[in-house]
């Protein structure tokens, strides 16, 4: 079986560290012996990337058995092509692109056009997320939710302390990590400030802004933190609140993605009930006050084992041939 993935996000020269849970998809694909090509849309999503994607898609496709687009809008480029496609949904793709009120821009509502598209056109749709399924409703392709995959051998639980050494972090600060670049308007950093400055820790915390670093220092900074504080407008199966929650670090999170349904059993990590401000810091409020002494949320991801899911994705493969 020969799969050609098209992906907009892949690791580069200038950016090594980016869609690590990617790159972990496909390296356990090709341990399982799935011969797959990665072809890079690159440029951000420009129209050009994608018009040069689909000259150059078109004189290598007919050598795939299969191709897997990678985030819905990723169709366009083989939107013609009559080869078997399998899409995965990871959020953003559903959800497009908001300019600094909040609102959908031109480039966004494409985003989530093309998207459409590859829900109807598609054989096979990966969600990574069951609460995706909702904005899906209108496609009757079969729809298997699979979320991206944890390798636990990785994932060492570390002394908390000693990280925070590491970092020269101030012991009567409370640090929040925030792992996203501030530009990116989804993710809502000057939510999450507001909602800092609205709690009781407003006068003792720090966001930790923490980009364009190798995976496992993102790993150790998460150890090292005292809290994850999600505010993304929009998200699929967000992978720091599942790499969080398997390193015992809390969560405080807006109710985006599947995050609720991860959190909604582990006592210690606390989802807001509506985006404001004000409600996400009632919710830091109540984590500030809570005793983590005791405190272990890596048993309830145990279930995202990356073997077992990528064996998932092989069986999609398989029938869909």
């Amino acid at each position: 079986m020969k799969v050609l993935v098209i992906t907009p996000e892949w690791p580069t020269p200038d950016n090594p560290n980016i869609v690590p849970f990617l790159v972990r998809q496909i390296t356990y694909l090709r341990k399982h012996n799935i011969n797959i090509d990665i072809f890079h849309i690159k440029g951000n999503q420009s129209y050009y990337s994608y018009i040069n994607a689909f000259l150059k898609l078109r004189k290598i496709i007919n050598k795939y058995d299969l191709i897997h687009c990678q985030w819905g809008y990723t169709i366009l480029p083989v939107i013609f092509s009559r080869k078997t496609i399998i899409t995965t949904f990871r959020g953003g793709d559903l959800g497009g692109i908001c300019n600094e009120k909040g609102n959908q821009t031109i480039k966004g509502y494409l985003l989530k056009f093309f998207s459409k598209v590859a829900a109807l056109k598609s054989k096979e749709l990966i969600l990574v997320s069951p609460q995706m399924k909702k904005k899906l409703t209108f496609s009757k392709r079969p729809k298997t939710v699979i979320p991206s995959g944890l390798e636990f051998d990785k994932l060492i639980i570390k002394n908390k302390q000693e990280l925070r050494k590491k970092y020269d972090y101030d012991p009567n600060i409370i640090y929040v990590l925030f792992p996203y670049n501030i530009k990116r308007l989804e993710k809502r950093y000057s939510l999450l400030k507001e909602a800092l400055d609205l709690s009781d820790i407003k006068d003792r915390y720090k966001i930790e802004n923490v980009t364009n670093v190798s995976h496992e220092e993102i790993l150790e900074r998460i150890q090292a933190v005292d809290f994850v504080i999600l505010t993304s407008k929009f998200e699929g199966s967000p992978n720091i609140v599942k790499e969080s929650l398997a390193l015992n670090t809390p969560v405080v999170s807006v109710d985006v993605g599947d995050v609720k349904y991860r959190l909604k059993d582990i006592s210690g990590c606390f989802v807001s009930k509506t985006d404001t401000a004000r409600s996400i810091s009632e919710e830091i409020n109540k984590a500030s006050r809570y005793n983590y002494e005791l405190y272990d949320s890596r048993k309830y991801v145990l279930d995202l084992d990356e073997e077992i899911l990528i064996k998932k994705v092989i069986n999609i493969y398989c029938r869909s041939i």
